[in-house]
């Protein structure tokens, strides 16, 4: 017990060089999370609580994040953005979390207004994460692409004896299109749609870094084409043809630390059958590239 009351101070005194995020939490906020279960607490509150430079480098970003986008946004998008930082989320649901900082601090950074938890313009009535203000409203939908579990076991039994590590590159495959898939619900096909892939944490994929083998499997997942052009068995789909109707194309990126959660090593695949007449998403897709 006592040792868990130092490490409570501890991490409060922390919490108090961090000046935005510390004023976004309150002051109890680290006392209600350690009341919890360990497994049960936020991952701002396991980055806190260890003095690792690595960890606080990460929560530097944030709070310098939080910061600039304070003064960005506007008051409806802060409170939705700080009600979800301050949450008392499992580190999963915080992962997303920081992935939505990360592409609105990109928004942000050149210039793009936008919305969150936004409505689309269709007349759905779900909640799409990021309304992108373009010419035509962009809607963009974040996922954490978290590494599988069969693939962290396999690379650690793999680090054990000092080999490389083989991905089951079809199996990965299928999970990023069951990603995309279980966002199109959100999306109809009269409106302009996004989904944004952070892949900070998919190593065995290779992270987002263009050539790398996400590249290859999430443009194969998603238009049905391998890196050659040819065909697969999703191009003809029926499922797969509903998916490209409803979500215009897929970005993906990674979180670096002391970029303040500013998106790199950004990349993209669009809908091959894109109607040409799509000038906002065009355009958008030109600065996630020429940026990235």
């Amino acid at each position: 017990m006592q040792e868990k009351i130092i490490n409570q101070l501890a991490a409060e005194q922390r919490l108090q060089q961090l000046p935005t995020l510390a004023s976004l939490l309150g002051n109890n906020w680290i006392a209600q999370e350690y009341k919890k279960p360990i497994e049960q607490r936020s991952l701002v509150t396991g980055w806190i609580s260890q003095e690792e430079i690595d960890l606080w480098y990460w929560l530097e970003d944030l709070d310098s994040a939080l910061a600039f986008l304070k003064t960005q946004v506007h008051p409806n998008s802060w409170q939705t953005l700080s009600k979800k930082v301050s949450s008392h989320s499992t580190s999963s649901n915080f992962k997303g979390t920081l992935s939505e900082v990360a592409m609105c601090m990109f928004l942000a950074r050149n210039n793009i207004a936008f919305e969150l938890e936004a409505i689309l313009a269709s007349g759905s009535d779900k909640n799409v994460d990021v309304k992108a203000l373009a010419e035509t409203p962009i809607y963009i939908e974040v996922q954490w692409l978290s590494p599988s579990d069969i693939s962290e076991r396999g690379a650690d039994i793999a680090s054990a004896y000092d080999e490389a590590y083989e991905i089951d590159f079809d199996a990965e495959k299928l999970r990023i299109k069951r990603k995309v898939r279980d966002k199109t619900p959100k999306f109809t096909i009269e409106d302009i749609t996004l989904v944004a892939l952070d892949c900070t944490t998919a190593p065995q994929l290779g992270g987002a870094r263009r050539f790398s083998t996400i590249k290859a499997a999430i443009t194969e997942a998603y238009t049905g084409r391998n890196w050659q052009g040819e065909e697969t068995p999703y191009a003809q789909s029926e499922i797969d043809k509903a998916i490209r109707q409803c979500v215009n194309g897929v970005i993906w990126f990674e979180i670096e630390p002391r970029h303040e959660l500013v998106p790199a090593k950004r990349d993209f695949c669009l809908n091959p059958t894109l109607p040409t007449d799509r000038k906002a998403l065009f355009n958008f897709i030109k600065l996630w590239k020429s940026t990235g």
